[in-house]
């Protein structure tokens, strides 16, 4: 059996979107190392055929839905399926891509049903596409008997892969919705609502809620994390407690993403500063800090404050580290997007045009009004020459309806929020 595997291959014209691999190197190595690299291209575009064909199926039927769909677990799967089929080995154990897909599932509030569902439909996709295959470069003497294996073959991993997502489902669903856990986030918010712990919330959360505090919410831009991203941020919340010297730390998984809590022995100079220079964030994440805060009240005010960075952070939807000392203002202005959008518009009316001069004369003007109305550092800045900057101000005052100079805090705080977030300006 598997001679027919050859005859595997991507379909044309396939974009490099379509064979670009999604799930962990060692997987696709080994597909290719057993398979070759046409049969394993074939299995990495068909399970994105597949995922596009479930998604078009459950937008024409509301009944189905995508919350159990994921493309880096189906992916893996069918790799491994076909090389299950090529060495003739039954009962080898599930691609860990799948239980990584369980464990987002379980904390999105999918159901087992959905998560199966997915499986069964990717089973019959793949079984139908194989035997069509085998129908064309099997030898009719032997076609009956090659089916037989296949299916039997098939079956006997997605059974077992049923029977261990179903028990890793249960035993992600009773750790997420432990009492400990819930407790926890209870605990938590209660701080942050109320800016007092109730009695006994030290031993709860483990930490020491007396002295000084570093919050962060730590978020993934693509709302389905990219494979390995819990454990890139298990090690980067290790790396910021080294860089920090934290007496410890503490991390409330939410739906969204993750809450992290560092107790520090002595506040350094500039903790923040210090990580997001010298800690790089996890690949495909936000990271929003919230300012060091002292006891209770200062847990809470950065707790608050990393919130709030999230929130800047997440309308840039790219990966990076925002802190609230430096996106504070916007996302207070930020938390009323059409609020903040006509004070945009009011300011820099006259200047809000999508056209590359109006950006140029917004981007000078706002460099020149940071620095102070210095010309030569706006220049150096930008790379342009002095005397530049002061023509382009002067073009700039003189489409603005209000007057560029008089009130600078208005207009440098309007371009900045038109600069991150051009949606703004209408």
């Amino acid at each position: 059996m598997s001679a027919w595997m050859s005859a595997l291959r991507p379909s044309q014209p396939a974009t490099s979107d379509d064979l670009d691999p999604v799930s962990l190197p060692e997987t696709v190595a080994r597909a290719r190392a057993v398979l070759g690299d046409e049969p394993t291209a074939w299995a990495i575009q068909r399970s994105k055929q597949i995922c596009d064909t479930y998604e078009a199926s459950a937008r024409a039927d509301p009944t189905i839905t995508v919350d159990g769909l994921d493309r880096v677990a189906c992916e893996a799967a069918l790799l491994t399926v076909l090389v299950n089929l090529r060495t003739g080995r039954a009962e080898a154990p599930a691609p860990p891509e799948g239980f990584e897909s369980v464990r987002r599932a379980v904390r999105q509030g999918a159901r087992i049903e959905t998560i199966l569902r997915v499986v069964w439909f990717s089973h019959t996709t793949v079984q139908m596409a194989l035997l069509e295959v085998l129908s064309r470069e099997v030898p009719t003497e032997r076609l009956a008997d090659e089916l037989r294996a296949v299916s039997e073959g098939l079956f006997e991993f997605v059974d077992g892969l049923v029977r261990e997502l179903a028990t890793a489902y249960d035993q992600e669903r009773a750790a997420w919705h432990g009492r400990l856990a819930a407790l926890r986030r209870q605990t938590m918010e209660h701080i942050v609502e109320h800016g007092t712990a109730p009695e006994g919330s030290e031993q709860l959360l483990g930490i020491r809620l007396r002295g000084d505090h570093l919050a962060a919410v730590v978020r993934s831009v693509d709302p389905a994390p990219p494979t390995g991203w819990d454990g890139s941020v298990t090690r980067y919340v290790a790396a910021v407690s080294a860089t920090i010297e934290a007496v410890n730390s503490l991390v409330l998984d939410q739906p969204d993403g993750s809450t992290v809590i560092w107790s520090l022995s002595a506040a350094p100079r500039d903790p923040v500063s210090a990580v997001t220079d010298r800690v790089p964030h996890p690949p495909g994440s936000i990271v929003a800090f919230g300012p060091v805060g002292r006891d209770v009240a200062g847990l809470q005010s950065s707790l608050l404050g990393a919130r709030q960075a999230a929130l800047v952070g997440g309308q840039h939807q790219s990966e990076g580290a925002w802190t609230y000392d430096d996106v504070g203002l916007q996302a207070v202005l930020l938390a009323d997007p059409e609020a903040a959008g006509r004070y945009v518009r009011h300011v820099l009316k006259g200047l809000t045009d999508g056209d590359a001069k109006s950006a140029m004369l917004r981007e000078t003007l706002w460099a020149y009004l940071r620095h102070g109305r210095s010309r030569l550092a706006a220049a150096e800045e930008l790379h342009i020459a002095p005397n530049t900057v002061a023509y382009r101000v002067r073009q700039a005052d003189e489409r603005l309806e209000r007057p560029a100079l008089d009130d600078p805090t208005p207009m440098v705080v309007a371009l900045s929020l038109a600069r991150d977030f051009p949606a703004l300006l209408g």
